[in-house]
């Protein structure tokens, strides 16, 4: 399986049948701005920034996009479901669970279940990468007047920081 990005999503090539499909957002200026894939359970994890947003709460742009590519279906997991914040910028996969990190926020995700596990509130406007290795999480943090949202640059300093994984991560739900 081959994926690409594009502007308004994500094209995928299926070697079985050697055929091209594109997984779309409807809105006017959505796109990813990360992805990660999980082959097992046969998930691409999409992260979609928020926009034109008055109230939070109230906010149905951006989020969490789990794409199954074999069943073809698209699902959107956004603050009404318990996700912090629908302005997602980054995420990362470990078997059924997910670190999604965005405006202020690291959360972990059992994506089976569509559950938020732990929330981490960080003092940064935006989580650019998220890495992950058997022991630790690593997040590259930005908090700069060149991010999409300065007046909550946070305290943070730009940069990357390590976190202990089984500080945050609930116990037993790694692969």
């Amino acid at each position: 399986m081959w994926f690409a990005v594009e502007e308004k999503g994500v094209r995928w090539f299926r070697s079985s049948d050697g055929n091209w499909d594109t997984i779309g957002l409807s809105g006017p200026k959505d796109a990813f701005v990360d992805m990660a894939a999980e082959a097992i359970p046969g998930l691409l994890l999409l992260a979609d920034r928020e926009y034109d947003v008055l109230d939070n709460e109230k906010s149905r742009s951006g989020g969490l996009y789990v794409y199954n590519y074999h069943q073809s279906r698209l699902d959107q997991f956004q603050i009404y479901q318990g996700l912090p914040s629908n302005d997602v910028t980054a995420v990362a996969a470990d078997g059924r669970i997910a670190w999604v990190g965005g405006r202020g926020f690291l959360a972990v995700v059992d994506i089976q279940e569509r559950k938020v596990l732990r929330i981490a509130y960080i003092s940064a406007s935006t989580i650019r990468g998220i890495q992950l290795n058997p022991a630790h999480v690593w997040i590259a943090v930005s908090c700069g007047s060149g991010d999409s949202y300065p007046d909550f640059s946070g305290k943070a300093q730009t940069g990357v920081y390590r976190l202990d994984r089984s500080a945050i991560e609930p116990a037993g739900n790694r692969k």
